[in-house]
C-alpha cells in the first residue's frame, strides 16, 4: 500500500474516532436519549465546546471530500513520490491539529492549520496533474 493510501486509511480511522468522541461530548449536553434518538428535534449544538467539536467533525468530513480524490489521483495516476507521501501525512497532521485548534478556540491557528492542509492537497494535485 502506498503511503498516501495509508494516510487516507488513517484519516478515516481518525474520523471514526472523532465521531465517537463528539457523540460522547454532545451527550453531556443533550443526554444519551438524544444520541440514541432519530434526532428529529434538533439539539443546541451551536455554542461552546460542544458546538466547536460538532463543527470540527463536520469540517473534517469536508476535508475527506478533498483529500480522498487527491490521493486517488496521485495513486491511480502513478504519480506518487516521496513529496506526495509527505504531503499526505502533513494533511493528516493538519487535520488533527485543526480539531485541537477548533476545540480550544485557538484563533487564528485553526485557520492557519486548515490552510496548511489545503496546501498539502494542492501540492499533491499539482504533482499529479502537472
Amino acid at each position: 500500500m502506498t503511503p498516501e493510501l495509508t494516510a487516507l486509511g488513517t484519516l478515516v480511522a481518525l474520523q471514526i474516532a472523532l465521531g465517537l468522541a463528539t457523540s460522547a461530548i454532545v451527550s453531556t449536553r443533550t443526554g444519551s436519549a438524544y444520541i440514541l434518538s432519530s434526532r428529529e428535534d434538533p439539539a443546541d449544538l451551536d455554542s461552546g465546546f460542544v458546538g466547536r467539536m460538532h463543527r470540527a467533525r463536520i469540517n473534517c468530513f469536508e476535508g475527506l471530500i478533498y483529500f480522498t480524490p487527491a490521493v486517488l489521483v496521485v495513486v491511480l495516476g502513478d504519480a506518487a513520490t516521496q513529496g506526495t507521501a509527505v504531503a499526505a501525512w502533513i494533511f493528516v497532521a493538519a487535520r488533527v491539529g485543526f480539531v485541537f485548534c477548533y476545540a480550544l478556540d485557538l484563533v487564528p491557528w485553526r485557520s492557519i492549520v486548515w490552510m496548511i492542509g489545503i496546501a498539502a492537497i494542492a501540492y499533491m494535485l499539482g504533482v499529479a496533474l502537472l
